[in-house]
């Protein structure tokens, strides 16, 4: 009972005041092991010609409406989103309430923040797309029951390590797919290797979470920040294997309250969307000098796989 009281005062859908979720302590027992997953060797112009030589058979990640590259919004106080230009962006709604945002990634399919679910609760959730508005919820917006929640089993609420989880839609259809993809409706794509994207590249992040001052969002916000090589450096032992950061030095733009376990999506040279990152935890919103922190997709390309099938990867992907 007294672990669960924690990890719900960890929650970022508490009312207390934090960015995403309150940084996380230094853990007493830090793995140092590397990231094997870097290759010394790995030819990124050979990838990149392979995703232009393949463009046509891709049906993931392209939306109607493109950002426009040259703003530089915060979601902080950012712009607000037009309708169809994240339509990989769900709502995840716990109760009542929308407290964290997802992913569609396609087929049943939704990728979240483990620290924005429970394992044994998939009854609490409903997945809700098409949404701009939180005003709007009590109209005729599509959502989906949820029929499996899967939360990373090495998943710490303490550490926020491995703060990612996997939501599997109910089939409410009785269709080969439990979502239509359509305008509205486009998975975002599952990046399959750690060196798609590097340090200094500018990304998007979306949400409904909260400006400055805590002030609530209602509708859909998006900003552009960028990767960052020194999250080390920042957060030394709390930043942890599986984490990416991004943002700015000064702290200008930023996630907050509210997006956590929404995309941040980078677009590769033919625009289109990978989702690198789920928003995870920070310090507060908008600090100067820290950065927010996302599980870092590509890193944990292997543990989706063996959950949602590499069929269905391989057909929303390349």
């Amino acid at each position: 009972e007294g672990s669960e009281g924690e990890e719900a005062e960890n929650r970022k859908n508490n009312e207390g005041e934090g960015h995403v979720l309150k940084a996380p302590q230094v853990p007493q027992d830090q793995d140092k092991k590397t990231d094997l997953i870097n290759a010394v060797n790995f030819d990124i112009e050979a990838e990149l010609k392979l995703i232009k030589e393949s463009i046509s058979s891709v049906s993931c990640g392209i939306p109607v409406k493109q950002p426009d590259i040259k703003r530089f919004k915060r979601i902080v106080g950012g712009t607000k989103a037009k309708e169809n230009q994240f339509p990989w962006q769900v709502a995840i709604k716990d109760g009542t309430k929308v407290n964290c945002g997802g992913i569609y990634i396609g087929g049943c399919w939704v990728l979240t923040a483990a620290h924005c679910v429970r394992a044994d609760q998939p009854h609490k959730y409903r997945v809700i797309i098409e949404l701009l508005d939180r005003l709007s919820l009590s109209e005729n917006v599509d959502s989906f029951p949820v029929k499996t929640v899967k939360v990373h089993e090495n998943y710490n609420s303490g550490t926020y390590e491995n703060d990612i989880a996997l939501l599997e839609v109910v089939n409410i259809y009785k269709e080969a797919a439990c979502m239509q993809v359509d305008n509205n409706l486009v998975p975002a794509c599952v990046p399959w290797s750690t060196h798609l994207f590097k340090a200094g590249d500018t990304c998007v992040v979306s949400g409904w979470g909260r400006e400055e001052g805590f002030t609530k969002v209602f509708h859909l916000k998006w900003g552009h920040i960028r990767l960052m090589n020194n999250c080390t450096s920042i957060y030394k032992e709390r930043f942890l294997n599986g984490m990416e950061c991004a943002g700015t030095h000064d702290g200008s733009i930023d996630a907050c309250k509210g997006d956590s376990g929404g995309p941040l999506v980078c677009y590769d040279v033919n625009n289109v969307a990978y989702v690198w990152g789920v928003v995870s935890w920070g310090e507060n919103c908008g600090v100067a000098g820290f950065p927010g922190v996302y599980s870092k997709v590509a890193y944990y390309f292997e543990w989706i796989v063996r959950h949602v099938g590499r069929a269905l990867i391989s057909k929303y992907n390349i």
